[in-house]
């Protein structure tokens, strides 16, 4: 059962001897029943983004630490920061965050939330991690808060070679491949202390190679060990959980 397009008002009768699955990639916020104690005990599997889950489905991907090895592009935007967004009507005020944001630093907008740039034969992805590649900074603020949900906003980032701006995930640190390769903005009284931050450490490239520093380092183990989780596609995984007769 795919929960973000399953009606909430009419479910069928659960058989003898069938095995129900939860699949979810979207945050509990969003649908808060894929969390709810009761509700998760009609099924027998959970395939979500929780790593405690039967068969687990995060953005990651079994090549992130490749990717991540990618050389940094020189930083060539004339502006501060790149921004990606489609969903303007999220769980907490990311666009408004943003928008004051905008006020003190050089945000560029690519996306239709709050956009002030257009892009030309855009190609997905690649297109994406190509114009951020060129910005010091990039947003990724995820549209719900909640623990575990660490989307594919953050990882562009650092595979692009663009230190993350993050809001979103209380235990985020846990999906990072090495130490101070982000800036929470959570650490910050709010968008114009950011700000601030972000122009010092415009002005002193000593301080803002402190961010690149973990790119020569060794990724974590910890990070490692989740990509090589990831090795087993999830509906092989799901079918060996299943057995046989799957």
């Amino acid at each position: 059962f795919h929960l973000p397009t399953m009606p909430r008002w009419r479910w069928p009768l659960k058989r003898f001897g069938q095995k129900w699955v939860m699949w979810s990639m979207e945050s509990d916020a969003y649908y808060p029943r894929q969390a709810h104690p009761f509700f998760r005990r009609l099924f027998d599997f959970r395939m979500t983004y929780h790593p405690d889950a039967d068969v687990w489905l995060p953005y990651l991907q079994p090549d992130m630490p490749v990717l991540l090895r990618t050389p940094v592009k020189d930083k060539t935007a004339d502006g501060l920061v790149a921004f990606f967004a489609r969903n303007a009507a999220c769980r907490w005020d990311r666009t408004a965050y943003v928008a004051e944001l905008m006020r003190h630093v050089a945000v560029h907008a690519y996306g239709p939330c709050l956009r002030n740039r257009t892009i030309e034969n855009d190609r997905g992805c690649a297109t994406k991690r190509e114009i951020i590649s060129r910005y010091k900074f990039t947003v990724a603020f995820e549209n719900a808060i909640g623990r575990d949900y660490v989307t594919e906003k953050i990882f562009d980032a650092l595979i692009a070679g663009s230190v993350p701006l993050y809001v979103g995930a209380d235990n985020v640190d846990e999906f990072l491949p090495g130490d101070r390769c982000i800036i929470n903005a959570a650490d910050f009284a709010g968008p114009r202390e950011l700000a601030e931050y972000l122009r010092r450490l415009d002005a002193d490239d000593n301080e803002y190679a402190k961010y690149m520093q973990w790119r020569s380092e060794p990724i974590r183990p910890s990070f490692i060990a989740k990509c090589e989780r990831l090795r087993e596609r999830p509906l092989h995984n799901l079918c060996r959980l299943l057995g046989p007769s799957a």
